[in-house]
């Protein structure tokens, strides 16, 4: 499961045992159905197969850039991000874990002065 701070995705169930699960739950996917998440918490979600036989749906998502994707069950972060007008294979893509997250005046914040003598 994972969610998007800015990008709204939409999915189309086109074929197969599709489920769709997020945080109140998960329920069957009927093949046409179109389901749209939403930025932040409330659009987390995850579409899983629960058939024997192959499935397939679309993804529509907006792709701004920069964003950050949340895996809320994994603690995993991604960040990533480009230049307006580069190709989407430049830019900085990394994954980190929330666990080690430290305030950044921990990390940013000047060596204390030394006051004259």
């Amino acid at each position: 499961m994972h969610l998007h701070l800015n990008n709204e995705e939409l999915a189309i169930a086109i074929d197969g045992g599709l489920a769709l699960r997020t945080p109140a739950g998960e329920r069957p996917l009927d093949r046409g159905e179109v389901v749209s998440f939403a930025c932040g918490e409330d659009g987390a979600h995850q579409i899983i197969n629960r058939s024997e036989v192959s499935a397939r749906f679309l993804i529509v998502s907006e792709m701004n850039v920069p964003d950050i994707v949340f895996r809320p069950e994994s603690g995993s972060v991604v960040a990533f991000g480009r230049a307006p007008g580069s190709d989407r294979d430049s830019g900085y893509t990394e994954t980190f874990m929330h666990k080690d997250a430290v305030d950044m005046w921990e990390v940013e914040a000047p060596p204390p002065r030394t006051p004259p003598q």
